[in-house]
């Protein structure tokens, strides 16, 4: 064996196999890391290795056609860490945002890049209530004014769209995070890859996703889970992502959805947890 987990049993039921992982291919070690500190609060801890010196020895890293190490498969963990870190509750040097936006259609996000277009071209003009997100311009603003200069945004949503919908909002959230956030709202997993990042050009993350799809099953994807069940994921996803972040603002479009209501109620739980 080349590798090897030190965890209690009782985890693996508790924790890595309350979600389903991203991959069965690869990237289970991941999935572990991320599930046990998702649930249970647990940092993992990798035990390092450096090069035997012994003249022997034939122990090195390097990338090879029979391991995880192969060009490929590096690539695809990478994709993997880049979905397990923009869950957000696994990240212990967060990014520095001054705002969090929840949408959950591409109209939701159309919505929101007009309104940011409109408060880029005309700071001093309100957006118009038909856009949602009324006080954009003002939060955007008050920022802006700030001695740091900074209004940087990243979108957040269920998981729940089906994937083209999913693709749409992703593609809005670039275009929120990279040109109309000043400066850009991208994070980089340095706690992950160190001062090789910018080298591999690593999982850069410009959004959030909840992941409240991981409820639906595999073998029954047409099937709802409970709407009591959707929202005890939608809730703890969203405490876990605020507890990890530090923002100022929150913008929600109108609707009174489920999805919205549960984002506001983690938002008031971590509002009040700051206050004790």
């Amino acid at each position: 064996a080349n590798a090897a987990w030190f965890l209690e049993t009782a985890w693996i039921a508790s924790a890595l196999l309350r979600e389903p992982p991203p991959s069965r291919l690869t990237g289970e070690d991941m999935h572990l890391s991320h599930m046990a500190r998702k649930v249970l609060g647990l940092e993992t801890r990798v035990v390092g290795w450096r090069r035997d010196n012994h003249p022997l020895s034939r122990y090195r890293l390097s990338m090879t056609d029979v391991t995880t190490l192969t060009p490929p498969t590096f690539a695809f963990r990478s994709f993997i860490a880049r979905a397990q870190l923009a869950r957000g509750p696994v990240m212990r040097f967060p990014p520095s945002l001054e705002a969090l936006a929840f949408v959950e259609t591409p109209t939701h996000a159309d919505s929101l890049q007009r309104a940011l277009e409109a408060c880029k071209s005309d700071p001093s003009s309100p957006v118009s209530p038909m856009l949602g997100f009324e006080a954009i311009c003002n939060a955007r603003r008050q920022s802006l004014d700030l001695s740091t200069g900074t209004f940087r945004l990243a979108l957040i949503y269920s998981g729940l769209q089906p994937e083209g919908e999913q693709q749409q909002i992703e593609a809005a959230a670039r275009d929120v995070c990279l040109r109309l956030s000043q400066p850009s709202c991208t994070y980089v997993p340095y706690e992950v890859c160190g001062v090789m990042c910018e080298e591999m050009q690593f999982a850069r993350v410009m959004s959030f996703n909840l992941q409240v799809a991981s409820m639906v099953s595999h073998e029954s994807p047409t099937t709802k889970p409970p709407s009591a069940a959707l929202a005890s994921e939608a809730l703890q996803s969203a405490a876990s992502l605020f507890g990890t972040l530090k923002f100022q603002w929150l913008f929600v479009p109108p609707e009174n959805t489920l999805m919205r209501r549960m984002v506001l109620e983690a938002a008031t739980l971590h509002a009040q947890e700051l206050q004790l």
